[in-house]
């Protein structure tokens, strides 16, 4: 019994320090991060944090993008894996790959309902939709995340809310070859 305390004791508080250097980040205290990190990767390889926290401070944004998708596959079940898919769509955004983002996106908030920062996703998404010429569906999607998360701020996108509620997406028309 003690030795599995002792067991899942480091590994609690390596999960602790993982949100604290993110906090650092988030105070623009990168380089002691930066620092801090080539021992964490020795010790913890394997880790989902240490490799969201590696994704974070890579400068190579194609690196990056294999780190979370690492992380997305072979840790799925981790609390950074939903912050691995979100950092790909605001990865495909900021590219202005809006398709891509779309893609990305889209299903995200139905998988993942409890999402720390569900408005930023949304904002993503129906951002993305509307870059690339697809309002009616921005407006499908705001008709279902609107549902489900009444908090959501939606008079920002110019869709007056009595349309959303009466879209329904487009089926594209599957017409047999004779």
């Amino acid at each position: 019994m003690i030795k599995g305390i002792f067991f899942i004791f480091p590994i609690f508080m390596l999960g602790q320090n993982i949100d604290m250097y993110i906090s650092l980040i988030d105070e623009g205290q990168i380089r002691s991060v930066k620092e801090k990190l080539p021992e964490l990767i020795s010790k913890y390889p394997n880790n989902a944090g240490v490799i969201y926290l590696q994704a974070l401070l890579t400068k190579d944004g194609m690196k990056s993008l294999e780190l979370y998708n690492l992380i997305i596959k072979k840790f799925p079940k981790s609390s950074y894996s939903d912050d691995a898919i979100v950092k790909l769509g605001e990865y495909f955004y900021a590219r202005g790959l809006y398709s891509q983002a779309c893609k990305q996106l889209a299903q995200f908030p139905r998988r993942n309902p409890r999402f720390y920062d569900m408005q930023r996703v949304i904002d993503m998404l129906i951002s993305s939709f509307q870059a690339v010429g697809q309002s009616d569906s921005a407006k499908y999607y705001i008709s279902i995340y609107q549902g489900m998360f009444p908090y959501l701020d939606v008079q920002k996108y110019g869709i007056k809310p009595s349309l959303v509620n009466n879209i329904q997406p487009k089926m594209e028309k599957n017409i047999p070859k004779s």
